[in-house]
């Protein structure tokens, strides 16, 4: 077993619950790709290699159960696989809603939580952004601009939907992921510049193309990796 480097409970954990940090740890696993889809998860193995004991990794384990990232077959517990299907549905859903909820969030530009130099802060980092930092720097300053748009359509419901589905898409393999980097960085700030002027239409134009491109490499995938 791999020595444990780091501390049990990190200091932006504090007070956490063991079982949530156990929850974070194996979902950080599987949305990076160090679980794969359909690769055997060991309750014990996992608690021992996190320095926990077993029953706040089975709390953990029963809710990525519950919310459908890991599955059972049989006594066996692996790690969902999201098949190409399962991911252009995803992917067809969150045009759906993602196109709405930017359009209801042009009119909070300019609030707290959604200002100008918010935006322009991501713009910024998203440009910085070398195109080998790996699909998790991306995905940090993806997941902020996507959620603060969705927080900015002031629908809860809306939020943690969307941003469940989005989780989910991880499943279909960071490696296929890891390739559209670039491209998905120019649509970023395609997105984030319609926000800026406040433009409705090219901002809900924008929202579409990324996702149909994210569908349409998806699809591109069949041939490279199928």
């Amino acid at each position: 077993m791999d020595e444990v480097t780091e501390p049990l409970v990190p200091a932006d954990k504090a007070g956490v619950s063991l079982s949530r940090v156990a929850y974070d740890a194996v979902l950080r696993q599987i949305l990076t790709g160090t679980l794969r889809g359909n690769d055997v998860v060991q309750e014990g193995k996992l608690a021992a290699d996190l320095g926990l004991s077993r029953t706040p990794m089975r709390e953990a384990i029963g809710k990525l159960e519950g919310e459908g990232f890991l599955v059972r077959n049989g006594r066996t517990l692996m790690v969902q696989e999201l098949t190409l299907t399962d991911y252009l549905e995803i992917v067809h859903m969150r045009r759906c809603l993602e196109s709405e909820a930017i359009a209801i969030a042009i009119d909070s530009v300019g609030e707290p939580d959604f200002t100008e130099d918010f935006l322009q802060g991501l713009r910024d980092e998203f440009e910085a952004l070398p195109l080998d930092a790996g699909q998790e720097a991306y995905w940090m300053i993806d997941t902020r601009l996507h959620g603060a748009i969705l927080r900015a359509s002031h629908s809860k419901l809306l939020h943690n939907y969307v941003l469940s589905l989005r989780q989910r898409t991880l499943l279909f393999g960071s490696d296929r992921q890891q390739a559209r980097l670039e491209v998905g960085r120019d649509e970023h700030l395609a997105i984030i510049d319609a926000l800026l002027a406040r433009d409705r239409e090219a901002a809900v134009a924008a929202m579409r193309r990324h996702l149909d491109n994210i569908r349409d490499d998806a699809l591109r995938s069949l041939w490279r990796f199928g």
